[in-house]
């Protein structure tokens, strides 16, 4: 009887070893989780600033369209019709 009352306290000392072990893992997977979407969404906000970031692209296709509107193909001359959708 004694030895039954030993096995059953080391196994619940076990057991309550593995699940506070388990809880502590478990809790840092949220921690992580959470570090690492708050990383993402600041490189996130980051990539958006980035992509309204004012530069001259527009412009130099704007340039580049109106220079070629109009050209020259075997001694006819073609203009383009730029349309804004």
């Amino acid at each position: 009887m004694h030895a039954q009352r030993a096995h059953a306290q080391e196994w619940q000392g076990i057991e309550r070893c593995y699940l506070d072990g388990f809880a502590l893992g478990l809790s840092a997977i949220a921690e992580q989780h959470s570090v690492a979407v708050a990383h993402f969404d600041g490189l996130k906000q980051q990539f958006k600033a980035l992509l309204a970031r004012p530069d001259r692209r527009a412009a130099l296709v704007t340039k580049f369209q109106q220079a070629r509107a109009s050209f020259t193909l075997c001694g006819r001359v073609f203009s383009l019709v730029c349309v804004d959708v």
